[in-house]
C-alpha cells in the first residue's frame, strides 16, 4: 500500500458504521475467491450462475431485483451488488461463495465442489451457515489488508453496530479491490 499518499487527513481512523461500503468488501472477497483461491478451477464469472434463495429475494433495502429461484451469473450479481447497491445480490454472493468456503474448509474435492454448484439454494438455516463462512472470510481478508478499524458482520451493510470501518480502511480496501478488472 505504499502508493497511497495522504494529501490531508482528519479522523481517518475513526470507526463508523459503513452501510453500503461493506459491499466493497463483499465484492473484494468474491474477487479474491475467484481470482485467488479458485484460480485453478477456471471459473468464468460470466458463465457460472448462482441460484437466488428466498432469504436473498426478500432482503430489505436497495435491491438488484433478485427473484427467488432465478439463476444469475456471478458477473451480473457483482454488477447488481455495486451499481444499485443491491442488498439481495450481496446475499446471493455470500450464500454461494460461502458454500465454496464451507466445502473448501471441509476438504471437499474440486470436482464435488463443481457438482455442488447445481444444488438448490438452501433453507434459511443452511443459507445462514454459508453466509457466516463468507463473513468470516471477509474479516480474514480485512486482517490481511491490515484494515485495523474494520469489522464486518454482514455482506450488505444494513444497520448493525458491529459493522464498522474507517475512512483510511475504506481507502485501503478500495485500492486493493481496484486491482481486479471485474471490480
Amino acid at each position: 500500500m505504499n502508493k497511497l499518499n495522504n494529501i490531508s487527513t482528519k479522523n481517518v481512523d475513526m470507526k463508523l458504521e459503513i452501510a453500503s461500503m461493506t459491499k466493497i468488501m463483499t465484492a473484494y472477497t468474491c474477487c479474491k475467491i475467484l481470482y485467488g483461491d479458485m484460480q485453478s478451477s477456471f471459473i468464468n464469472p460470466r458463465k457460472v450462475y448462482f441460484r437466488a434463495s428466498s432469504l436473498a429475494a426478500k432482503c430489505p433495502g436497495t435491491t438488484a431485483n433478485i427473484r427467488k429461484g432465478f439463476w444469475y451469473s456471478i458477473y451480473d450479481l457483482l454488477i447488481g451488488l455495486m451499481l444499485p447497491s443491491g442488498n439481495d445480490a450481496s446475499l446471493v454472493l455470500a450464500e454461494n461463495f460461502g458454500r465454496f468456503i464451507y466445502l473448501e474448509n471441509n476438504r471437499v474435492s474440486m470436482n464435488l465442489m463443481k457438482e455442488n454448484l447445481e444444488v438448490d439454494p438452501y433453507e434459511e438455516q443452511t443459507s445462514r451457515l454459508y453466509m457466516i463462512q463468507f463473513i468470516k472470510r471477509m474479516n480474514h481478508e480485512a486482517n490481511k489488508l491490515k484494515l485495523c478499524n474494520s469489522c464486518f458482520s454482514n455482506p450488505h451493510g444494513l444497520s448493525d453496530k458491529a459493522n464498522k470501518s474507517s475512512a483510511q480502511d475504506v481507502t485501503r480496501l478500495t485500492y486493493a479491490a481496484l486491482k481486479y478488472p471485474i471490480f
